[in-house]
């Protein structure tokens, strides 16, 4: 089903409802009552045996567009946190970008 304006409810609607914990649950492969954003987008289908399924879709400043599978995001992925804990960061640690 493909989103409308008569489809979704008032956003009053949708946030008098919302609960971080209903989405957590959603999300939460491990029961653990914690949300590991790596896991829930991406390691859960690689786990699951979609590593070949695309993931992202890039569009470059040039036009050029880019792909990643899930196990290419993974493996990237992997590598970006290696050179994260070279520079000190943690298990438990946030990282945020933009």
């Amino acid at each position: 089903m493909t989103a409308t304006s008569t489809s979704l409810p008032p956003y009053s609607t949708f946030l008098e409802s919302f609960s971080v914990d209903s989405v957590i649950a959603k999300l939460d492969d491990h029961q653990d009552g914690y949300l590991n954003a790596f896991d829930a987008c991406c390691g859960r289908h690689v786990r699951q045996g979609r590593g070949d399924v695309l993931a992202l879709v890039h569009e470059d400043t040039q036009g050029q567009t880019h792909t990643l599978t899930y196990s290419e995001l993974d493996q990237q992925s992997g590598q970006l946190a290696g050179w994260f804990k070279s520079q000190g960061f943690g298990e438990g640690d946030r990282i945020a970008c933009m």
